[in-house]
């Protein structure tokens, strides 16, 4: 049987180190959303892809992909944003069996407030310590590894 070498010290540091990091982050920056705005960090991204879609909606199928839920733990969490008045399940004209989510004027109005203090949050605790070519090295790293 053909096993695989164990990983390095180096190498299970770099695993380790941006699994802890991606904790970190996605604590704080949860805990500030949630203190300030009552919503997560996982509602604020569902929000995030509905408003930077070409459309202005998005397939509920298509957005769980893109936000990395399960179809029903997507359907939790667009119940949350529906019942707060921040979203809407429509059906799309082309297809009437189809149903995508969009933004009302309220979760418009609120995503905006939202996404200054997440950018500023991403600044402080993300990009305020990486250089130019730490932050070009890490992203041409992250493209070669979803390839």
């Amino acid at each position: 049987m053909d096993t695989e070498p164990e990983p390095s010290g180096e190498e299970l540091e770099a695993w380790r180190g941006l699994l802890r990091v991606h904790a970190r982050l996605t604590r704080a920056m949860s805990a500030e959303l949630e203190d300030k705005y009552r919503i997560t960090l996982s509602e604020y991204e569902v929000m995030l892809e509905v408003v930077d879609s070409e459309l202005g909606s998005v397939r509920l199928n298509e957005l769980a992909v893109r936000a990395q839920l399960t179809v029903s733990g997507l359907s939790r969490l667009v119940d949350r944003l529906e019942r707060r008045g921040l979203v809407e399940r429509c059906s799309t004209e082309s297809d009437g069996r189809g149903r995508v989510l969009a933004m009302t004027e309220a979760g418009k109005a609120l995503f905006d407030e939202v996404r200054r203090v997440h950018v500023t949050s991403v600044r402080e605790l993300f990009l305020s310590h990486l250089g130019e070519p730490e932050r070009k090295q890490l992203t041409a790293c992250w493209s070669r590894i979803l390839a």
